[in-house]
């Protein structure tokens, strides 16, 4: 049996305990300003410690962190809260779950293949280009661009091996990347579509 040479890694416990002593530093040291934004600054540079760490999950350090300006009287807790029922981040979680389910069905690899298996769309290089940002577009027309860059990229990727230039630096797949990005975000046909003001 062949012994664990690894070094030991220090318990969530402690490094919890360097979060909290990260925004008492931070408090005291920032003791030119108000209450207010030492509080904000020490409560920043906590949450930076803990998520660096992974002391705790990443959606508890995001909820412990508005619960920690509340508590430490930064900001009232209407205005803390009242981010999380913002109308804009439900409607992107709503896209994201489009977009999962998307990718679960396979609907988003069937429009590619659909598209791609006509004869237009893959007869020259710029002419799938084409294609691949006019899937991009038609999808971010109802899912973030975002979530429709991250559904499409492994696609793209795909596509390039099969034409052999996956090469790093290679000038078509630098286009595909671009034309993936681009593609979803011209789309502004819906409220999904257009980039929230």
């Amino acid at each position: 049996m062949i012994a664990d040479e690894s070094p030991p890694q220090p318990s969530n416990a402690w490094k919890s305990l360097i979060g909290v002593g990260v925004f008492i530093l931070v408090y005291l040291l920032t003791s030119s300003l108000d209450h207010k934004q030492r509080a904000v600054a020490a409560t920043f540079a906590a949450a930076v410690v803990l998520w660096i760490t992974e002391a705790i999950p990443l959606a508890m350090t995001a909820l412990l962190s508005t619960v920690a300006l509340v508590v430490t009287g930064a900001l009232k807790s209407k205005q803390a809260f009242g981010a999380y029922g913002d109308q804009i981040i439900l409607l992107f979680v709503g896209s994201f779950i489009l977009a999962k389910a998307m990718e679960d069905s396979g609907l988003d690899r069937r429009l590619a293949l659909w598209l791609l298996s006509k004869p237009w769309a893959t007869r020259t290089a710029s002419s799938t280009l084409l294609a691949v940002g006019s899937i991009a577009c038609f999808i971010s027309l109802f899912v973030s661009n975002t979530a429709t860059t991250v559904m499409l990229l492994p696609i793209g990727v795909t596509l390039l091996k099969s034409f052999g230039k996956l090469q790093r630096g290679s000038p078509m797949g630098n286009s595909f990347l671009l034309m993936l990005t681009w593609g979803s975000s011209i789309a502004v046909g819906t409220i999904i579509g257009t980039a929230p003001g």
